[in-house]
């Protein structure tokens, strides 16, 4: 967990009942103490706690709910439930990145198709998180079924790689692992390629410009999906440390390193607030929304500038540091580039002139910000 994250007080303690009334009124205690819980994160965050100590407040909250209901309902079915599901966090969740009203989604893996107990215990965990507050998206899969689903799904493989176990079916915690594995190493290239490739339909749609009017700070160029395209980008390179294998291969520098994981951190920051502003999942900085957040996140008037003004000045700035990093990415990866995705890893191509001559060809525009990028 993250320094300054808020752990989740104490569940209640799971008990004996008869028939399944006993759900909703569990439930309704497990949401008392999670919106305890969001507004102690919520009282944090006005006192400009960091954008990822509150994504980690929230996803350590919401991990210890399910795993906690998961626990309770088992006890509760007691030798009815002969298998449970491992129960998998993907996408945000599984990167531990949860804004307060952000969707949870699950995965609940079996091993091979459950039985009836199997099955209703699927649907009583749904019914559960529901009522305790959570906004829930799932799925419920065999092994077989999600090798099935991901050779034909781009999105599904990425929200695998990002995935967690959480709780449940314990040997299933291996195949999880050598199914990341695989994505890795057999499909790594192509889902790259795909990813890179719908970044810039995604950009075009906005016009290829990160300086919206009404920015979507998670969607629009810039915002925290570009993080995590760059993200994946690294996810493909030998190195511990998505940014630091970029470094290694000299498509950033130190100090982009910083700027982004800043960028990343206000982006967070930002999403909270409309988030706790909106009581709902919502991501778009209308006009109205960003004098809203900019008091909220702390921002007054000065220097001559309005509070809002002052605060999407910085916005500008911080998605321009995200996409300043990714377009570097996508220019170095086209054909002229120097970048190449080979056998699902991201490689520097080096000329064929002489045996020590680099390809060093970054692009006119990184070459004028540091003249010294090359030799680094």
């Amino acid at each position: 967990m993250a320094r300054g994250a808020v752990k989740i007080s104490k569940l209640p303690a799971p008990r004996a009942a008869a028939g399944d009334a006993w759900m909703t009124s569990f439930a309704g205690e497990v949401r008392e103490v999670y919106r305890g819980h969001l507004a102690e994160l919520e009282r944090r965050h006005r006192e400009l706690a960091p954008g990822l100590a509150t994504a980690r407040g929230v996803s350590a909250a919401v991990e210890a709910i399910v795993c906690h209901l998961c626990g309770a309902l088992r006890l509760w079915m007691g030798p009815r439930l002969r298998r449970a599901p491992a129960v998998v966090a993907l996408g945000g969740f599984g990167r531990r990145e949860l804004s307060p009203r952000s969707d949870i989604d699950l995965l609940f893996l079996w091993d091979k198709r459950p039985g009836p107990a199997g099955t209703a215990f699927a649907g009583y965990l749904v019914r559960m998180l529901w009522d305790a507050g959570l906004e829930l998206g799932h799925s419920v899969r065999t092994l077989a079924e999600l090798r099935s689903a991901l050779a034909r799904d781009g999105d599904l493989k990425t929200a695998v790689l990002d995935s967690r176990w959480l709780c449940g079916e314990e040997r299933l915690r291996d195949d999880l692992a050598a199914i990341r594995s695989g994505i890795r190493e057999r499909d790594g290239g192509a889902l790259l390629e795909a990813k890179l490739e719908e970044t810039r339909r995604r950009w075009r749609k906005h016009g290829g410009s990160f300086h919206l009017i009404e920015p979507n700070v998670k969607e629009s160029p810039g915002g925290l999906r570009d993080y995590q395209v760059i993200r994946w980008v690294g996810m493909t390179l030998p190195w511990d440390g998505t940014l630091e294998g970029l470094y290694r291969l000299a498509v950033i520098d130190r100090h982009d390193i910083r700027e982004v994981e800043r960028a990343f951190d206000f982006l967070l920051r930002t999403r909270s607030e409309l988030h706790f502003l909106m009581q709902t999942n919502w991501n778009v900085l209308t006009l109205d929304m960003q004098r809203r957040a900019a008091r909220g996140l702390g921002y007054t008037d000065g220097g001559g500038l309005l509070a809002v003004e002052r605060f999407m000045r910085d916005y500008y700035a911080m998605t321009r540091a995200i996409y300043a990093v990714l377009e570097r990415i996508l220019e170095e990866t086209r054909g002229e580039g120097s970048l190449r995705i080979i056998d699902g890893s991201l490689y520097r191509r080096v000329g064929t002139k002489g045996l020590g001559q680099l390809d060093a060809r970054f692009g006119g525009a990184r070459f004028r910000e540091d003249p010294l990028f090359a030799f680094k």
